[in-house]
């Protein structure tokens, strides 16, 4: 879902179509659920937002998780 309320038609030389088309292109390729909700007046700090908020989520889900060590695996501990 995403739900971007853009104001014009263009962000500078861009067309805001591009940016919503862009976050649906990875989606859909990339296989992952993509939720994206936005608010605000101005176009280019709602498109700038919410490809920070998708960076820092890939982020996020991409590094290690602190707490454990070794390799993350449920092998003998499944009944």
């Amino acid at each position: 879902m995403i739900d971007l309320p853009f104001r014009g038609e263009k962000i500078g030389a861009l067309s805001s179509q591009l940016v919503e088309h862009a976050l649906e292109a990875f989606a859909r390729m990339a296989g992952a659920a993509l939720h994206v909700r936005g608010s605000g007046r101005n176009d280019h700090h709602l498109a700038e937002a919410a490809f920070k908020a998708l960076a820092r989520a890939l982020r996020e889900a991409c590094e290690p998780d602190p707490r454990r060590a070794g390799v993350a695996s449920t092998k003998g501990s499944l009944g």
